[in-house]
């Protein structure tokens, strides 16, 4: 029986991650740089070692580009395009609906605790979640599964009875290694990458169907 729902942060509650590669899009093509699309998309979702400003630099010698203006500039592109961005779709509702249910509320993320925490409570939905786990807690980041156990820990529940909202294939093998159920809901970003076997459902939105039948779905197989 399910008893709690953790969800990822970065590109499944705030869609940051299609935010952040347009941003670095339109700064490699503002220095006449092919970007490594390919090398970007290996770290969504993680910790990955690549340094996209030190791939500029590299890749364009030539220009002399300094690390912390790119960083700058490339801060300022992402703000442009990050100010306006609300929770994604069907999200709210199943944070209610999960708190109706009388299901533990938990998060799971990759980033840090100064990026989740400030960004929730803009979006007014930091009440709603009793464990907040992020690279803070953790010595290894998605697709390790530790930040996922360390919910289930504090809940004090099996893997089974829990299910893992994803967007990320590093995030979705993180929930799949923990064992938890994983239910993925790709942004624009992470739509057309390769996912791992394991996972229960693909939702094209959480408003397509409600968070009580979702459960119920998987309950019954």
């Amino acid at each position: 029986m399910i008893k709690a729902v953790v969800f990822d942060f970065d590109g499944l509650i705030l869609d940051t991650e299609t935010c952040e590669i347009e941003s670095y899009r339109q700064l490699y093509a503002l220095h006449g740089v092919a970007f490594p699309e390919e090398l970007y998309l290996r770290r969504i979702g993680g910790r990955d070692s690549f340094d996209p400003y030190e791939d500029m630099r590299s890749r364009a010698a030539h220009l002399n580009l300094e690390h912390a203006a790119l960083k700058d500039m490339r801060r300022g592109l992402f703000e442009e395009r990050f100010r306006s961005e609300q929770a994604r779709d069907g999200l709210a509702a199943y944070l209610e609906e999960a708190g109706r249910l009388g299901l533990r509320i938990g998060l799971a993320s990759s980033s840090t605790q100064d990026w989740v925490v400030p960004l929730l409570a803009r979006l007014g939905l930091r009440e709603h979640f009793e464990c907040i786990r992020t690279f803070d807690y953790a010595k290894r980041a998605k697709p390790d599964p530790e930040l996922y156990q360390l919910v289930l820990a504090e809940f004090g529940i099996r893997p089974e009875e829990a299910i893992a909202f994803e967007d990320s294939p590093n995030g979705s093998l993180a929930a799949v290694r923990a064992g938890m159920h994983c239910v993925i809901v790709p942004n624009p970003t992470t739509a057309g990458m390769e996912f791992p076997g394991g996972i229960r459902r693909r939702l094209a939105s959480m408003a397509d169907i409600s968070l009580e039948r979702l459960i119920r779905d998987i309950e019954s197989e």
